[in-house]
């Protein structure tokens, strides 16, 4: 599976949500401008076949060994590390900025967008300088399962001064909690009370023991 066509790497992993993702999909197709997509779905979804796979240009089917989205995520930008820029998208966003992409990629920085949700105070929506990625060796936090990867992304480009928030870059968030769509089994699955405990424990544990080193791993990378 070769990508490498665009300098962005946009990774959507999705379970459950067919029509869900179609919306997305069409959006990132109609506004995207130099960002390839690899869409990661699961073959034991019963509702896989109910994907339009036709319509997705870049996609992997993996099986359930992955019971997270965070080794997903990072097995996906271990397997294509090449990139200028990445960032992991939920398949209930709608893009709606034209060129939303070339906004957002900026070197030596964090840049997101306005998702209508959490705006502001969350990078929920984040373009990634690849480099800080792979002197990390991550995109998604581990030790986490499915939250709290935007809170260390926050967090890292607070360190480094190199948070970016684009007001005006539109990229909603239509997640359940904002009346959009009624929650799901996914949703059940990745935000029920027991991932969002252990998913801020583990993001705690990181911010007070390993975020500095972390932070110093970017520092000598690239010489900041």
């Amino acid at each position: 599976m070769a990508l490498k066509i665009h300098k962005n790497l946009v990774i959507c992993p999705s379970r459950g949500r067919p029509d869900t993702f179609a919306q997305f999909l069409t959006s990132f197709r109609v506004n995207s401008r130099c960002s390839d997509l690899m869409v990661i779905l699961d073959v034991s979804d019963p509702l896989i076949q109910k994907y339009d796979l036709k319509a997705i240009q870049h996609e992997m089917c993996i099986n359930n060994r992955y019971d997270n989205t965070t080794d997903i995520i990072n097995w996906a930008f271990n397997l294509f590390n090449h990139y200028e820029f990445y960032s992991v998208t939920n398949d209930d966003f709608v893009y709606q900025t034209p060129g939303w992409d070339e906004i957002l990629c900026q070197k030596r920085k964090i840049s997101y967008g306005n998702d209508l949700l959490a705006g502001s105070d969350m990078p929920t929506t984040s373009v990634i300088d690849g480099d800080i990625v792979r002197a990390l060796g991550w995109l998604q936090l581990p030790g986490t399962r499915f939250l709290c990867g935007d809170s260390a992304w926050k967090a890292i480009g607070h360190a480094l001064d190199a948070l970016k928030y684009h007001k005006d870059v539109l990229i909603e968030h239509r997640h359940w909690s904002s009346g959009h769509r009624d929650p799901d089994d996914t949703s059940m699955r990745t935000n029920n009370a027991e991932v969002v405990l252990d998913d801020n424990k583990a993001f705690k544990t990181w911010l007070h023991e390993r975020k500095d080193s972390d932070i110093k791993k970017i520092k000598e990378a690239l010489k900041w």
